[in-house]
């Protein structure tokens, strides 16, 4: 990032007009989860591809979403939700270095993509006042934000469901599916508040380790941002791309052009 960069971010967060978005991609693994420095969702698509060894060959045991599926035909998925609500379940209390100095910062609105605490925890960890935290639950019902939300009263969003709502996490594929069904035809709604906020053109966005590879995120943020129009303020992503991989050439391509998203890549 260049000093422009860096000033007009830092402004942004400053006046509360930048909404911090976390992805799955910088919430890493310690040793007491089962592996350093890897991400949670491939340790958790790790140990439920080993329960399931006996069972079935999974050609790609890192990846989540297909993992849950399979483990869902094969066991259940009340079992697949129990699994993943223990493990995420663990991340409570804890936090990391990267969460710790984001926590310090004046942010008063933070999505959280992943399904861990590590967030919530350096915010409790911190000087800030109040914390308060919800989820989107596709498989249960409307949530209304109706508390104060500030710079020391911030607000945490878990986009994918979070443990303490074992139902809401968004696990296999076919939860992707009819969470995104559920999310377009508001059934339930996301909170006004949220989708309000994302629709403020003046608004700036800093996605870290969201992931936007990956096609159903075209199709979630179009439905965030609404048709609010052009936006007034660049955004800042930082993401784990290959800078081979033609998919991902194509994603900063169109989030470039239809959102004014500067892209970062990191190693």
């Amino acid at each position: 990032m260049q000093e422009k960069d860096w000033n007009v971010l830092v402004r942004s967060i400053c006046s509360s007009d930048c909404i911090l978005v976390l992805g799955p991609d910088i919430a890493v693994g310690t040793a007491e989860l089962g592996a350093e420095n890897k991400c949670l969702v491939e340790i958790l698509a790790n140990q439920l591809a080993k329960e399931l060894e006996d069972r079935v060959d999974i050609p790609d045991p890192n990846k989540l979403l297909y993992v849950g599926q399979t483990y869902i035909d094969k066991m259940s998925r009340m079992d697949l939700q129990d699994a993943a609500a223990v493990f995420y379940g663990k991340t409570v209390g804890m936090t990391t270095k990267v969460h710790e100095d984001l926590a310090s910062l004046p942010f008063y609105l933070i999505i959280n993509a992943s399904h861990d605490h590590y967030y919530k925890s350096a915010l409790i960890n911190s000087d800030k006042k109040g914390i308060n935290f919800n989820c989107y639950n596709f498989r249960g019902s409307e949530h209304e934000i109706t508390h104060e939300i500030s710079r020391d009263n911030p607000f945490i969003y878990y986009l994918y469901g979070m443990s303490y709502e074992p139902e809401s996490l968004v696990l296999s594929e076919n939860d992707l599916v009819d969470y995104l069904i559920r999310v377009i035809s508001k059934n339930p709604r996301i909170p006004s508040y949220i989708t309000t906020e994302f629709q403020k053109t003046h608004k700036m966005f800093l996605f870290l380790g969201f992931g936007f590879k990956n096609w159903y995120l075209r199709i979630l943020l179009q439905v965030l941002f609404g048709e609010s129009g052009s936006r007034e303020s660049r955004s800042f992503a930082m993401e784990q791309f290959e800078e081979q991989d033609l998919y991902s050439q194509q994603s900063i391509a169109f989030f470039n052009i239809n959102t004014k998203f500067t892209f970062f890549m990191t190693s």
